[in-house]
């Protein structure tokens, strides 16, 4: 069993009125060394000496190893006070104050804000940095230097930490996270290690409202158009083309544009005003809207089912018959379209659809001149890019 320091308790008045003196001192003697020799009149000080907070959590940051080395915990505490109150609760002091209440056995479920995730996402990501001591000022929403020993102190800090045998759960998770091993503790909060505290709480709505939040997407598609029945004289031919939507609470909606190009491989019948024409031409138009329900969305690895209706045609002419002959007749359907589409990540904000469908469809020309009933069967792959 670990032998952890007690301490925590609520303060003493007296006790309080040592602090604010103690943190007076501090900042007077730390962050002012030219003015602390002499005799100091506090309210001049007050109104015209100024400190920024970016160099309040540069000196507090080269303090703090110092102070926690030498144990001088009234000092440490008093620094860590005068910093709260002086620029709120900066990332760097968060995660000392986590760290210190687990090696003092003082960590309370209550003390970290409800934005602790940001916190720790905004910490992981400095992390990446070519140097590491920096953090996120959120009030100027800018990123500020830290002393240049606080990483890794605060690194070596958890690992220290770890050795104890007794951490509670949600303990080890942060320990795991400042030590960097962000899988092995996002992996304890995921799997449900963390059941019962604020963190998994705070978690659990944060998963909810991202699976509820409407996400939009646009992409593009390429793909191959093979029918069916007296249709498949025409053959098979190559799609490409491109849709937008969104999914929300699983429901997909979604909106489809494609286009089928290259000759046929065999004549068709065309029937132009009584007059029948050989053709070879196909250039196919497909336009529908899609309505469907993710059966599986999960680290977002989806499966959609859905179903699209709309309007598919095919012009059976060129552009040079349209010209010189006059020639021109668009051969229509509606189009239903049940299918199925797999999507797996390929980027942080990308996808790779697999797409599924079957088509029905049943051409003719607007006088039943010309009747081509059959089905195709549409096989394709689709990039996406998310827009959230």
């Amino acid at each position: 069993m670990k032998k952890r320091n007690k301490g925590g308790g609520s303060q003493g008045f007296s006790a309080r009125v040592r602090l604010l003196l103690t943190s007076l001192m501090l900042v007077v003697f730390v962050f002012f060394p030219k003015q602390s020799h002499g005799q100091i009149d506090i309210e001049r000080y007050l109104v015209r000496e100024t400190i920024s907070c970016s160099e309040i959590a540069m000196k507090s940051t080269a303090l703090i190893p110092l102070l926690h080395q030498d144990n001088q915990i009234d000092t440490l505490y008093a620094l860590l006070y005068y910093w709260d109150e002086q620029c709120g609760l900066a990332e760097p002091l968060l995660r000392f104050y986590l760290l210190h209440q687990i090696e003092t056995n003082t960590f309370s479920d209550d003390f970290y804000p409800d934005e602790i995730l940001t916190y720790l996402n905004h910490y992981q990501e400095t992390t990446t940095f070519q140097d590491p001591n920096y953090y996120l000022d959120y009030y100027t929403w800018e990123y500020y230097p830290l002393d240049s020993t606080y990483y890794d102190f605060t690194r070596n800090l958890a690992l220290f930490l770890q050795r104890y045998k007794d951490l509670q759960p949600i303990e080890a998770f942060f320990l795991d996270f400042y030590s960097n091993d962000f899988k092995k503790a996002m992996d304890r909060l995921k799997k449900g290690e963390l059941e019962g505290t604020r963190l998994d709480s705070i978690y659990q709505t944060r998963q909810l409202a991202i699976k509820q939040a409407k996400r939009s997407f646009v992409n593009l598609y390429g793909g191959l158009w093979s029918p069916r029945g007296k249709l498949k004289l025409l053959g098979n031919h190559p799609q490409t083309g491109f849709g937008g939507g969104f999914i929300q609470n699983r429901l997909l909606l979604e909106f489809i544009m494609k286009i089928g190009f290259l000759p046929s491989p065999n004549y068709y019948e065309v029937m132009v005003d009584g007059q029948e024409h050989q053709s070879k031409n196909f250039m196919n138009l497909h336009l529908s809207g899609r309505i469907g329900l993710a059966l599986v969305d999960f680290k977002r690895h989806q499966l959609i089912l859905s179903v699209g209706m709309g309007y598919e045609g095919i012009e059976a002419f060129t552009s040079a018959e349209q010209e010189d002959y006059g020639l021109s007749r668009m051969i229509s359907s509606f189009s239903f379209s049940p299918g199925a589409e797999f999507r797996i990540p390929a980027g942080e904000n990308t996808y790779l659809g697999l797409n599924v469908r079957y088509n029905f469809l049943n051409f003719k020309t607007r006088r039943d001149e010309t009747q081509l009933p059959g089905d195709a069967l549409l096989i394709g792959l689709s990039v996406g890019f998310g827009l959230d």
